[in-house]
């Protein structure tokens, strides 16, 4: 008979097992609007105190006056920023006291109140972040970088002084857009600014599509800051109406393989040699 062997468990009793927290854990951080005022680096109109890089920042009250401001003397950084239904009934900005701050949000921008959120001052945004809901981007730059936003619902929309910047980095693999079935308003006299960031010079045939849904309208387009090499330009005629930009050879480049082509058609054969035959003497 085979012997039956047993499994030893062994359990070790009174040790104390350490569990680290590290700073992929966001806390909830809350607007209370507490103390009567409106200013962002105040701990008491918060819950947990000012915002960190690592807060889910929830704006559950109406800032005084309309406005939350950013007075940190230098750029805000966190998770995420969440307007709660129901408590935000009036539309408020967010707005800076001078030209050093600015607020970059690294996940997910959600308006669920029916106000909307102007952002009025320096705005960058994360990778890979859905933006839902009635928020309004004007007076400074917007900058999405390479990320791809994707667009829930609600209004998101440019003013007459919204400036929204979009890079291309190392080329159609790599290039700031907006995705889902939501697209952009983008009032007259606001700007889109396309800037190549990375290494690209073009590839004829190319296009990248900015805005998959719609296009950016009365927006005027810069592309001073994407200059691009070998003979190469941009085919603006689909930027307005479905947001795509197309990289073509020049015009003179163009003329000139068509001239080369011409050239090739009416270059003049030479005439076969004629065999002459010698007649013998």
């Amino acid at each position: 008979m085979k012997r039956c062997t047993r499994h030893k468990i062994l359990i070790a009793i009174g040790t104390a097992a350490a569990i680290t927290l590290t700073s992929g854990f966001s806390q909830i951080t809350t607007f209370t609007g507490g103390n009567g005022t409106s200013n962002w680096n105040d701990a008491a109109n918060w819950s947990s105190g000012v915002p960190t890089a690592s807060s889910v920042v929830e704006i559950n009250a109406n800032p005084s006056g309309g406005l939350l401001e950013i007075d940190n003397a230098g750029p805000s950084v966190i998770a995420s920023l969440r307007v709660l239904s129901g408590n935000v009934t009036q539309n408020f900005r967010i707005a800076d006291a001078d030209t050093v701050d600015s607020l970059k949000v690294n996940g997910n921008l959600t308006n669920e109140s029916s106000s909307t959120v102007a952002v009025e001052l320096p705005f960058f945004a994360g990778a890979n972040a859905t933006w839902t809901g009635l928020f309004n981007f004007g007076v400074a730059e917007t900058k999405v970088g390479t990320n791809q936003i994707t667009l829930d619902s609600g209004g998101i929309g440019f003013t007459t002084t919204g400036n929204l910047t979009v890079d291309i980095g190392t080329g159609i693999s790599e290039y700031g857009r907006f995705l889902g079935s939501f697209g952009l308003t983008m009032a007259a006299g606001s700007n889109v600014n396309i800037s190549i960031t990375g290494a690209y010079t073009g590839v004829d045939g190319d296009v990248f599509d900015f805005l998959v849904t719609g296009g950016f309208g009365q927006a005027t387009l810069d592309l001073s800051g994407a200059t691009l090499g070998g003979g190469l330009t941009w085919d603006t005629s689909l930027f307005a109406t479905e947001g795509k930009l197309s990289v073509v050879p020049e015009p003179n480049t163009l003329a000139l393989v068509a001239l080369a082509l011409i050239a090739f058609v009416f270059m003049p054969r030479r005439a076969p040699a004629m065999a002459v035959e010698k007649k013998r003497v």
